[in-house]
């Protein structure tokens, strides 16, 4: 474990020290982030951490895009089982369109878009900049 600890270490460093000010690759980073920062705000901040939270994100965040044939059939299953093995959630009981009022003042929210990062397959990710309407169909929200 502490070699794999090592190893995305030295990952995140590559990219942040590229990417200083988080505008491009560096992005990647946040996968299920946005709905990790939603989950948490939903809880006041209280009784799930930040970690537990972004877990419980990239499942729905990959879900989602494998529900759109964006990410490879299968992949949800393989993280959510990567998760579990180490004692992290990988769902919630609090409905997407509860998350999405929180996911439109996301960092990554630029103007009427927001960037979305997206699991392609096990080792490949996607930004996606898709438009606030986008985003609610992507998570399956009808836009209120």
């Amino acid at each position: 474990m502490e070699d794999i600890i090592l190893k995305c270490i030295n990952i995140k460093k590559t990219l942040v020290e590229a990417d200083e000010f988080d505008k491009g690759q560096r992005m990647l980073l946040n996968f299920g982030h946005t709905l990790g920062h939603a989950i948490e705000k939903y809880y006041n901040f209280d009784g799930i951490s930040h970690g537990r939270a972004v877990a419980i994100g990239m499942c729905l965040m990959s879900q989602a895009s494998e529900n759109l044939n964006i990410t490879k059939v299968g992949t949800t299953e393989k993280l959510k089982a990567c998760l579990e093995k180490y004692g992290l959630e990988t769902h919630t009981d609090v409905k997407n369109a509860d998350l999405m009022e929180s996911c439109l003042n996301d960092k990554k929210r630029d103007s009427d878009k927001i960037n979305i990062i997206v699991c392609i397959d096990i080792g490949e990710s996607e930004i996606i900049n898709i438009s606030i309407p986008e985003c609610y169909k992507f998570l399956g929200v009808e836009n209120v």
